[in-house]
């Protein structure tokens, strides 16, 4: 099983082509060249943000790659896994992985929600943020799921952990010189402006 963001392929799309037309504009018209800077740039961080996050379920590990860090997590080496706002994942060692490609309760300020008590007299003043919160036990959320699916799987398939059962985490070469590669060349286009 692989849960990507519902959009995250057609974002890429979107966002690739921005990057191309972007490029053929200052192929054309070399004064659209920090526009074009500014745009590929955008391109790269919201792919890296929205399109190449990924959460795989293999048969004996939870792959989780979020755009700077790829953790490899044997099943049986799940110690904890939480859903509700954000879709964590806990190792033996104490490692936590927050899978970035998981969305959680959603915006602050589109899905908050008043208690009873918060409302209904004329002056009945909000006195706590956790008056307005979103609750952290909503039910309904990917990442809520996907943390039942894994608690699943972790109990049919886990086990005793081994010896070589131990969370991996690597780096994601690949992305990381890509947005050094990005900054650089938006940095330099500023300066020689």
């Amino acid at each position: 099983m692989t849960y990507r963001l519902a959009w995250a392929r057609t974002g890429a799309y979107l966002l690739g082509g921005a990057a191309i037309a972007a490029v053929v504009c200052a192929l054309l018209w070399p004064s659209f060249l920090p526009f074009t800077v500014f745009v590929c740039a955008f391109a790269w961080l919201a792919a890296l943000a929205w399109s190449f996050p990924l959460l795989r379920l293999n048969d004996g590990a939870i792959i989780v790659r979020n755009p700077f860090s790829t953790t490899t997590i044997p099943f049986a080496a799940v110690t904890h896994v939480t859903g509700g706002n954000r879709l964590e994942i806990e190792s033996r060692g104490g490692l936590k992985v927050v899978a970035a490609a998981v969305p959680g309760g959603g915006n602050f300020t589109m899905a908050a929600t008043r208690k009873v008590n918060t409302y209904g007299a004329f002056l009945d003043p909000v006195t706590s943020v956790d008056n307005l919160r979103i609750d952290a036990g909503e039910p309904d959320t990917p990442s809520t799921r996907i943390a039942d699916i894994i608690r699943r799987r972790v109990a049919i398939v886990g086990g005793q952990p081994k010896i070589n059962d131990a969370a991996v985490r690597r780096l994601n070469v690949g992305t990381i010189a890509g947005t050094v590669a990005i900054v650089a060349v938006g940095v330099i286009g500023l300066i020689i402006r």
